[in-house]
């Protein structure tokens, strides 16, 4: 199942939005050693708590999390341009109301689950083309799908 909902409307998603942050701290903090801020074993930072981003959360029947972005407007802060700017010099600043930035891609996949990442992008697209938004832009880290 697929759950799409803004910051704002996390308290609705309570659960959903915990387990997210869990997996955030899990995968960011633990496994990829990211030096992101966790607090009571969740990651949550100043993208979600200001800048009311749209969440997409793919879970398992059971209602665990299997796999989760975000979205927010390149019209405010991004990541790309308050935080990986030094690392792509040469990139223009992305500013449109129809390009939006995806980050936080999180997955907590077990072996053979790799369609929740597919349900996750079908409805991010949907999203997208029913709501103006032309491109996604989003810097994303290596990883081996052969493990998924």
């Amino acid at each position: 199942m697929i759950k799409i909902f803004s910051y704002k409307q996390r308290d609705v998603h309570a659960k959903t939005y915990e387990q997210m942050l869990q997996a955030r701290a899990v995968v960011f903090g633990d496994r990829l050693k990211w030096a992101v801020n966790v607090i009571d074993g969740k990651e949550e930072d100043e993208y979600d708590r200001e800048y009311n981003p749209l969440y997409f959360v793919a879970e398992r029947p059971d209602g665990s999390h299997a796999t989760s972005m975000r979205i927010v407007p390149t019209t405010g802060p991004t990541m790309l341009r308050d935080k990986f700017h030094l690392f792509f010099p040469d990139c223009p600043d992305i500013y449109s109301p129809t390009i939006w930035e995806s980050t936080r891609y999180c997955a907590t996949l077990r072996p053979g689950e790799i369609h929740y990442t597919g349900e996750l992008a079908r409805s991010l697209c949907q999203t997208c083309l029913e709501n103006g938004i032309t491109h996604l832009t989003g810097i994303f880290f290596s990883a081996d799908v052969t493990d998924l």
